[in-house]
């Protein structure tokens, strides 16, 4: 308390220094002056403009131009407006290009596709800016009200629809940039109206908002169940972005553009977490209070697990990955933001479609990605755990004060605990400190490296060229790797039930079903020397488990109760039989029965059963009381897993036989089995390989059963043995370019391999061939540059006749044939729209989970 009043007297104190000749040149004028010349003078202007972003330059500059409309069209429509004086004594012409100004500093628009740039040429006396001005524009409904289209907005009342608080508010954060910009100053009347005015726009706006006449922009909190039904269709649809880009700002709090800029930088390695650390915030340029965020797997819930979100995402980035490349989510050659718009479109276009769903929650059309950030502080605290505030306030990355921030700064095991609830892990569960999936053996294991490489190799590749081994990329997919393969079960399930879906293509490790079987062997979520800590576990979580144990010994011995009630029913019935036969002895010896022998032999038979049982209770009970002991007694790391790593193994690849398939009441054998569909969004490579080595991880399920179903390499297909509608599509869009690359030298050495064995070309071999043939397309082709990752489709149709025509040279032109030859007119293309049935059976593909450890995949 001594130490809060100390800091808090010191807070309110203020040193004011005054210029004195003792000063010696400190705290006094300069006496002398900096002139810059053009290159040092654009050096200073460049590093002032990470002071405020761009996009907030280009909203301030256009407000100013708001206001000085406003300001032009009263002085035109009212003279007596301005007294004493004329607009130009209000607005002037500025000199953008003029000595000392940045350019960049007044930049109202910019287009990229067009290469121009508009700036603000007009601005005004600061001085002369009174308080009467500003209170008029906010009072004006052209500048206060909501326009669409041209037109102002109005409710179901017919009511005008004001702007909110915060979008009125920046006027005035307009005002003050430009003030501070041209180096003016307000005049006191106005700086002292400030609070006034400010009051009065929360007042008219919580008016509004009562008349429902407020244009709200806020979003809704999503909440945990909510949240997990976007990540469902986000799986069904192979949509990994949205995935892990919802998965990660609800794990850490975030704003979507601190995962728009994210890098393999941010990342570090935790006993059993993954810690994100942002470079800067919104808040916080200088990144100074920027904090570490603990982020936990969750074995139970493959739905929302973070670590097997970002290894499917890792696994199509790799396909693209250069070394070159920066952002992990923002496209190479894409400006910043541009990753957290496409995000947030994808979640309104989400939010559109499933609506129905999302009332149930919240108003659909206050449904936005902050209100992921929203819902995950509010899951936060809403639990039955201990969380912090300051834990929670620290991962938000939200200001407490100059004097909480300065004492409750490092906060590591609140953060632990709260990434553990935000993984979805239910604090009240016994097994609430579960371990990651993490493998048994060393990044080092020739399994372990051959996945890696499978998975990520162009990724390891540029970080080893880039970082050498100081690089934490390895460590971070070797931990990612290891939750793929344990939820590797329910994704393929997922896959199967999904007819062409992307994943098939984008996860290698599928198609290697002998890799995965041996990798399924080295995973599991017990105690390794690697990973033998479980963090952020709470209070109680030791004394669930103590009585889930008890409630285990009490079922025991309550079953060895039943069992012993059963011998002494079974032990009566003997007894009578002895007894009897001791009678007839008895009667048989001696001719005749006395009670003294009938007594005797009872008093012999119920003693022999009452030694026998109470043994047998000393026995159980001494059982119960050592097993109760143990657990209470000792908090082993071996009863940290309660679930058995049973996991099936996949399909043998080397074992696969191909097979023929009968659709439908056909007497044709087709080569893919009903309803086999092309994978979607498939890259060069993944193609290729189903080219030569086909489709081993395909399956069906059938009665909750997993029926291996292996499609034969696609170089067999043919008219006669493939659906019309599929070899279609594959024709037009797969065979070009998988035929071009055939046409390199040396890979015709491969067909004849592939017509002996019918596939198995090894992987090493698979990316041989691969590599060659695309060497061969980019010398011949002078439209294709080095680095170009198309998707196979879009392949097809660049090396397609007409395309290379247009784009090519005239050497580069195949033969022209019957086939590519041009039509005289323009056909008509009749396109069917199909109806989209795979969003109405999501939850029928993944089961809904009220509470996310009952969900088994």
């Amino acid at each position: 308390k001594r130490s809060y009043a100390k800091l808090k007297h010191m807070s309110r104190r203020v040193v004011i220094h005054r210029s004195t000749p003792q000063d010696n040149g400190q705290g006094a004028d300069p006496t002398i002056t900096t002139v810059l010349n053009a290159e040092q003078q654009a050096a200073v202007h460049e590093n002032r403009r990470n002071i405020q972003t761009e996009g907030c330059r280009k909203g301030h500059n256009n407000k100013i131009l708001i206001f000085i409309k406003f300001l032009e069209e009263e002085a035109r429509n009212h003279p007596q407006f301005i007294s004493n004086g004329s607009i130009n004594d209000v607005v002037k012409v500025v000199d953008i290009n003029g000595p000392g100004l940045d350019k960049e500093a007044f930049v109202t628009e910019t287009s990229k596709r067009l290469g121009t740039r508009g700036y603000r040429t007009k601005t005004l006396q600061w001085n002369n800016i009174t308080k009467e001005m500003v209170e008029l524009y906010y009072s004006k409904p052209e500048y206060n009200c909501k326009y669409k289209k041209g037109e102002m907005q109005h409710n179901a009342q017919g009511l005008k629809i004001m702007k909110s608080y915060d979008s009125r508010r920046k006027v005035w954060d307009a005002l003050v940039y430009g003030q501070k910009l041209d180096g003016g100053s307000f005049n006191s009347t106005l700086s002292n109206a400030k609070e006034g005015i400010m009051k009065s726009l929360k007042v008219t706006t919580a008016e509004a908002k009562g008349q429902n006449q407020l244009d709200e922009q806020e979003a809704d909190p999503i909440p945990l169940p909510l949240l997990r039904f976007m990540c469902k269709c986000a799986i069904v649809s192979g949509n990994a972005f949205l995935w892990v880009m919802a998965l990660l700002q609800w794990n850490c709090m975030a704003r979507s553009q601190n995962i728009d800029d994210m890098t393999f930088g941010m990342f570090s390695m935790g006993i059993d977490s993954i810690i994100l650390e942002y470079n800067q915030t919104k808040t916080n340029k200088k990144g100074e209070k920027c904090s570490p965020k603990n982020c936990y797997a969750n074995p139970f819930d493959v739905v929302i697990c973070l670590f097997t979100a970002l290894a499917i995402y890792f696994c199509q980035l790799n396909m693209k990955w250069t070394g070159n490349t920066e952002y992990i989510f923002i496209n190479e050659g894409s400006g910043l933001n541009s990753a957290s718009a496409k995000y947030c479109d994808q979640i309104k276009k989400w939010a559109s479609k499933h609506k129905d769903r999302v009332m149930e929650y919240i108003r659909p059309d206050h449904m936005n990605a902050h209100g992921i950030r929203k819902g995950s502080a509010t899951e936060a605290t809403s639990n039955t755990s201990e969380t912090s505030i300051p834990s929670i306030f620290h991962r938000g990355e939200w200001s407490m004060g100059i004097v909480l921030e300065i004492y409750w700064k490092f906060a590591q095991r609140g953060d632990q605990l709260l990434g553990r609830i935000l993984a979805g892990l239910d604090p009240d569960n016994a097994d609430f400190d579960v371990l990651p999936p993490h493998f048994t053996v060393p990044m080092s294991n020739e399994y372990v490296q051959l996945a890696m490489k499978l998975c990520f190799g162009n990724i390891l590749k540029a970080e080893e060229r880039n970082n050498g081994s100081n690089s934490v990329v390895p460590a971070l997919l070797f931990r990612c790797l290891a939750s793929l393969v344990y939820h590797a079960d329910a994704i393929q399930k997922i896959i199967d039930c999904v007819p062409g879906h992307s994943w098939k293509t984008s996860i290698p490790l599928f198609a290697n079903a002998d890799l995965l079987n041996k990798l399924k062997e080295l995973v599991t979520t017990k105690p390794t020397p690697g990973c033998n800590k479980a963090t952020g576990a709470a209070r109680h979580t030791a004394i669930m488990k103590e009585l889930r144990g008890v409630k285990e010994l009490i079922n025991d011995f309550k079953i060895a109760q039943d069992a012993m009630n059963d011998r002494h029913k079974q032990y009566l019935v003997d007894v009578k039989s002895e007894v009897k036969a001791g009678i007839e002895e008895f009667a048989i010896q001696n001719g005749h029965l006395t009670v003294e022998n009938v007594t005797r032999l009872m008093d012999k038979k119920l003693s022999e059963y009452e030694l026998k049982n109470q043994e047998t209770l000393k026995t159980e009970f001494e059982g119960m009381m050592g097993r109760m002991e143990d657990l209470v007694g000792h908090h082993s790391a071996e009863r940290m897993q309660q679930r058995p790593d049973n996991m099936p193994t996949a399909a043998n690849a080397e074992n696969a036989s191909y097979q023929d398939y009968s659709i439908g009441h056909s007497k044709v054998r087709y080569f893919v089995p009903a309803g086999y569909l092309l994978p979607k969004r498939t890259n060069l490579l993944p193609a290729f390989r189903m080219w030569l080595n086909g489709d081993l991880s395909n399956a069906s399920h059938t009665d909750g059963m997993r029926v291996h179903q292996p499609v034969r390499p696609f170089y067999f297909w043919t008219p006669e043995h493939i659906p019309h509608n599929l070899y279609k599509a594959f024709k037009s869009g797969w065979k070009k370019a998988l035929t071009s690359l055939m046409d390199a030298p040396g890979n015709e050495a491969v067909l004849q391999r592939i017509m002996l064995n019918g596939g198995n070309i090894p992987e090493s071999e698979v990316k041989e061939y691969y590599d060659r043939g695309l060497a061969h397309l980019i010398s011949r082709y002078s439209f294709i540059e080095p680095g170009t990752n198309w998707m196979v489709t879009t392949w097809s149709r660049k090396l397609n006749y007409r395309n290379v025509e247009k784009e090519g040279n005239q050497s580069e032109l195949e033969e022209p044939t019957r086939w590519n030859k041009k039509h005289e007119s323009r056909r008509k293309v009749t396109k069917k729209r199909k109806a989209d049935e795979i969003s109405a059976a999501i939850d029928s593909i993944i089961p809904d989970a009220t509470l996310p450890h009952t969900f088994d995949p």
